[in-house]
Formats: C-alpha cells, sequence, structure tokens
C-alpha cells in the first residue's frame, strides 16, 4: 500500500475538498425539515455523534499540514455544531437542541482523537506533519 499517494503533501488539497464537501453535505442535510432527514441510526444523539466523529477524522487528515492545523478541528467543528442548531431554530419542524450540540462536539473530539492515533499509528516521526 502506498500511503505517500493517500498522506503525502499531493493529496492536500483532496483531503480539504473532502472536509469542506463533508461539512456543507452535513449542514444541508441538518436544515432540511425533519420529516424529510435521513436518520442512520434511528437515535438523533448518535447520527450527530457518527457525523461528527466522521468529519473530526476528516479535518485532522485536511488540517495536519497546517502548523497546530489539528488542534482547530474541534473548535471548527463546534462551530459548525453551533451554526446547524442555531439554524435549525428556524427551520419548520426542527428546534435548537443543546444535547445535539453535546453529541457534536463529542464525535468531534472522539473523531480527532482517532484520525491522530491512525496518522501516528502509519507515518512515522516528522512526516506526520506532511513536511
Amino acid at each position: 500500500m502506498h500511503l505517500e499517494r493517500f498522506l503525502g503533501p499531493r493529496a492536500r488539497r483532496a483531503w480539504l475538498g473532502c472536509f469542506v464537501i463533508a461539512s456543507l453535505v452535513t449542514l444541508a442535510v441538518a436544515l432540511l425539515p425533519a420529516e424529510r432527514a435521513p436518520q442512520a441510526t434511528g437515535w438523533d444523539k448518535m447520527d450527530h455523534l457518527l457525523a461528527f466523529l466522521g468529519l473530526g477524522v476528516l479535518g485532522v487528515l485536511a488540517l495536519r499540514w497546517w502548523r497546530r492545523g489539528i488542534w482547530l478541528v474541534v473548535p471548527i467543528l463546534a462551530g459548525l455544531g453551533g451554526l446547524i442548531e442555531l439554524g435549525q431554530s428556524f427551520v419548520p419542524s426542527r428546534h435548537a437542541d443543546p444535547m445535539d450540540l453535546l453529541a457534536d462536539v463529542a464525535g468531534a473530539v472522539l473523531g480527532s482523537a482517532l484520525g491522530w492515533a491512525v496518522l501516528t499509528w502509519l507515518l512515522p516521526g516528522p512526516s506526520r506533519r506532511g513536511r
């Protein structure tokens, strides 16, 4: 397996693009009226946690080249979760729920930790930063 193809400097834009697109899709789905919004697990909080866990992993892969970038993944995703909850307060059949935001942040923390653990395991020393 050629990790350089997936984790090397040439992959920077691809990971960033995936992170941005996944974030926008998450935002769009979260702002659908409740009756049209898909549910993956049948439990709203778990759906939030899993969505933001995936975004956390993507965020680490996308921002690892930027110095201290991976430390911004959780605050960026917490902001996205807050934006979603604010937006849902204006969508008929939706409401803002602080527990959803908590699930978003928990997922972002878990996903970021998982992403960092995988990078640490896959990449030796200084190349973890993509330099």
